[in-house]
């Protein structure tokens, strides 16, 4: 009798333990499921973060870059004016021709910006939401601007126009050497992108080209032989002075409620104690006579597998996450490099794996030439991609693939002209044609058009 009682005695004791472990299991892997998608929601804000800065600051450098070209069209019209006003005092003023014209090209420029800035009426500066400190003058000297990008035919133009946000002043000025040129100055740009902003500050200065009023020269036999041809590069006529970045704001951007794994862990545990959970839990830890049923065995399996899966595809999205990141900011840095070759000299775009793995873009632009012949040339270099991000190009639109290892590197160049691709690849012979970039099953691809220079990307090759 007595040994019959304790073995009922142990057969009772056991009950609810089979609960008592899965729900130990169940805890401990959703401790683990929440803290991995904790990390892996981290990991994608902070590279969300960095994607909106960029964005941010790539609108705004494009903004300016777009209002420059506008002025390299105001110093054509000025080049013109000036060059048929010397033309017409040739005679009288064939002592100090040079003088003359860059006296005319700095008026014509002057006038222009003067009857803009006086168009803009008091009307108009009325509703203006801006800066509060600025006065009048500089309100309408910013309407001004604004309106010559809305005029623009481009559209890009007239989506750039609200980037400006405040300029100083503009007229003639004189540098350190006496040369007068024109400048409009203290030019602000601010453009945000999700909770991120960037501020530009510039001057931009404007001078003649220089012009040869030789009509003529002597060759070695003392004969005549008339001037050749001249190449004017007005691009080199516009450039910045003063040129730099501002901190951007920063504000909190995340959502700490949904972010800390214990204020959603307990968010859970309220609404399932609401629910009548805990009392169906303490009942069924009560019970004598009945044991943990199969049925609710394998409904609590089937959400253990539930959540298991949507961890598992949550990570795996994560991981190949960097390469949808790299393909957009390698096509968003081509495509800034596109577009200051349009108003630039000369633009090189080097895409290269460095030898830590980072896929970097660096732009070597010209800027323009000195009188001595010296070369001004500006470089910007930006991160695309993370070390782990695999990076292969395309040469032509039949060939295959070739990985791009550390330490090497290619080159872009476009037309300045109509923005179609320069043949760079195989000793300028053909063209880059894209880039395929994968990390953890996960393939994007960059296509490059020859003809039109547009630059997509997509997770398709077609």
């Amino acid at each position: 009798m007595r040994l019959e009682y304790c073995r009922k005695k142990g057969k009772l004791d056991n009950r609810g333990s089979a609960l008592v472990s899965v729900l130990v299991i169940t805890t401990f892997i959703t401790i683990i499921a929440t803290t991995m998608l904790y990390m892996a929601a981290m990991n994608y804000q902070q590279k969300q973060t960095d994607y909106q800065n960029k964005r941010s600051f790539y609108g705004a450098e494009k903004a300016l870059d777009e209002f420059k070209s506008i002025l390299v069209s105001d110093v054509q019209d000025a080049y013109l004016y000036a060059y048929n006003e010397t033309s017409k005092n040739f005679l009288w003023r064939k002592d100090d021709l040079t003088a003359y014209f860059q006296e005319s090209f700095m008026n014509a420029l002057n006038e222009k910006w003067k009857e803009r800035v006086d168009d803009v009426t008091a009307a108009d500066i009325s509703g203006l939401q801006s800066i509060a400190s600025m006065n009048d003058g500089q309100k309408k000297l910013l309407l001004a601007v604004r309106n010559v990008m809305e005029d623009a035919e481009e559209k890009e133009y007239n989506d750039c126009a609200k980037y400006f946000y405040k300029i100083d002043s503009y007229g003639l000025y004189e540098d350190a050497a006496g040369a007068k040129k024109f400048a409009l100055k203290g030019i602000q740009v601010k453009c945000t992108s999700g909770n991120y902003t960037t501020f530009l500050y510039t001057d931009i200065c404007l001078e003649p080209p220089s012009v040869n009023w030789q009509t003529g020269f002597a060759d070695a036999t003392g004969a005549t032989q008339e001037k050749a041809w001249e190449t004017i590069a007005f691009t080199d006529c516009v450039y910045y002075v003063n040129w730099h970045r501002a901190d951007y704001d920063e504000r909190d951007n995340y959502n700490t409620d949904l972010g800390n794994p214990a204020s959603s862990f307990w968010m859970i545990w309220s609404i399932w104690e609401q629910k009548g959970g805990k009392l169906w839990l303490m009942n069924k830890l009560n019970r004598d006579q009945r044991g943990f049923s199969m049925v609710e065995l394998i409904i609590v399996i089937a959400i253990m597998s539930i959540m298991a899966g949507v961890v598992g595809y949550g990570f795996s999205l994560t991981n190949g996450k960097p390469a949808e990141e790299c393909a957009k900011k390698l096509t968003a840095a081509i495509a800034h490099g596109r577009t200051t070759t349009m108003g630039k000299y000369r633009n090189v775009i080097t895409v290269r794996k460095e030898t830590d793995g980072r896929l970097t873009v660096t732009e070597d632009t010209l800027v323009r030439i000195e009188d001595d012949g010296t070369e001004v040339k500006t470089s910007r270099n930006s991160t695309v991609g993370i070390k782990s991000v695999t990076v292969e190009y395309k040469i032509g639109s039949t060939g295959g693939y070739t990985e791009l290892t550390p330490g090497n590197e290619i080159q872009i160049r476009y037309d300045s002209g109509s923005g179609a691709m320069k043949k760079t690849a195989v000793g300028g012979t053909d063209y880059y044609t894209g880039f395929r970039i994968s990390r953890a099953g996960k393939v994007w691809y960059v296509k490059l058009e020859t003809l039109t220079g547009r630059i997509t990307s997509s997770t398709t090759e077609t």
